[in-house]
């Protein structure tokens, strides 16, 4: 199923051009199956340094999400609800399929759970 049935906003996501800055449009819908295999083309942002004090961005991709990852640390970006409305406005690092990331899909995976159950993800992984 594609991922925008259970998350509307996930339909016109934008796409980092290979080799370059510029976006690009979906040329094939985000499925459930690009999450579970990692290649939805999401990706987890900046790392942390050795002492973890900063974020390091090295890539454009890992730029476009370091704000994301500063409000989640902060607080501020505190369910599944939220992650996924920010993760929605953020480019993916490749088109769905086209490679293999590890980030935020299963993220958005428990998300997806979440509006199919009707349950908070805590209580369908304690089920």
């Amino acid at each position: 199923d594609p991922v925008s049935r259970y998350l509307p906003k996930f339909a016109n996501l934008q796409v980092r051009r290979k080799g370059g800055d510029g976006l690009e449009p979906l040329k094939r819908p985000m499925t459930l199956r690009h999450l579970l295999m990692h290649t939805s083309g999401l990706t987890y942002g900046p790392g942390r340094t050795d002492r973890g004090d900063r974020l390091v961005a090295r890539t454009v991709a890992e730029k476009s999400y370091r704000e994301l990852v500063r409000r989640q640390d902060s607080g501020e970006v505190d369910s599944l609800e939220k992650l996924c409305d920010a993760l929605s406005e953020k480019p993916l690092m490749f088109q769905p399929g086209a490679g293999y990331e590890y980030g935020f899909s299963l993220d958005v995976l428990g998300r997806t759970m979440e509006l199919v159950t009707g349950q908070p993800l805590r209580r369908i992984i304690r089920e």
